[in-house]
């Protein structure tokens, strides 16, 4: 896994031209193993931020029961008042139970991040001691910084990212789902924005991905530069 990376470099490819590869559906097959050897604490957070999403969605519906049936209805103050506590009550009890299940999950799916990051940098580190010398001549040693540090930093964005909006993509979903279940056609037009989003994301994808492209280049140049400076200052 590791050594396939490597071995592409140290078979005379430029670094530089792989960089267009990353966002290949490979990259995930190939982070899976790592994932799954922490199958029992991604299991847990998964759970957590599902239930987190599902108590998400009830809190809206809560608040919308007691202007209808309570703030809105035509009852006597005593009702009102009894059916706005225990309505408060439970919208209380929602949103701590939302904000416990989200803490967990988060915890849990953050720990599967840094597990794995830790996993790759040492597999990284343990194939790079067994390349020979002729690698190390002919690839700059700032293309190997930039592949050891860089890219693992940028895995180690992607799991904050996807531990940060996991519950909110969710969540997002289910309040979507609930309100055309509830009112059809508010829903409708309150989707009707969507496929413009899509339509910008298309737009958006390759002309951040040229961009993330350069940021690699720059980096490994510079980390190149930087690492000769300093052995010519050593000899």
């Amino acid at each position: 896994m590791i050594g396939h990376t490597f071995g592409r470099m140290s078979r005379g490819g430029s670094d530089d031209d792989m960089f267009g590869k990353l966002y290949d559906i490979n990259v995930i097959k190939r982070i899976s193993p790592y994932i799954w050897r922490y199958k029992k604490y991604s299991a847990i957070g998964a759970i957590c931020t599902l239930l987190s999403a599902g108590l998400a969605v009830l809190i809206p519906y809560f608040i919308k029961i007691g202007i209808d049936d309570y703030i809105n209805a035509d009852i006597d103050i005593a009702s009102q008042k009894s059916g706005l506590i225990k309505i408060s009550l439970i919208f209380g009890l929602t949103m701590f139970a939302a904000w416990i299940t989200n803490y967990i999950g988060q915890i849990y799916l953050a720990r599967v991040g840094q597990y794995t990051l830790r996993d790759i940098r040492i597999d990284m580190f343990s194939h790079l001691q067994k390349l020979n010398l002729n690698y190390f001549q002919e690839t700059k040693s700032g293309s190997i910084m930039s592949r050891l540090m860089g890219d693992t930093s940028q895995l180690q964005e992607s799991f904050s990212i996807v531990v940060m909006t996991l519950a909110d993509i969710l969540s997002l979903v289910g309040i979507c789902t609930t309100l055309l279940l509830m009112n059809f056609k508010i829903g409708i037009s309150s989707l009707s924005v969507v496929p413009l989003l899509f339509i910008a994301v298309m737009i958006w994808q390759p002309v951040a991905k040229k961009a993330f492209i350069t940021v690699r280049i720059a980096i490994s140049q510079v980390l190149s530069s930087f690492s000769e400076n300093l052995n010519g200052i050593k000899e």
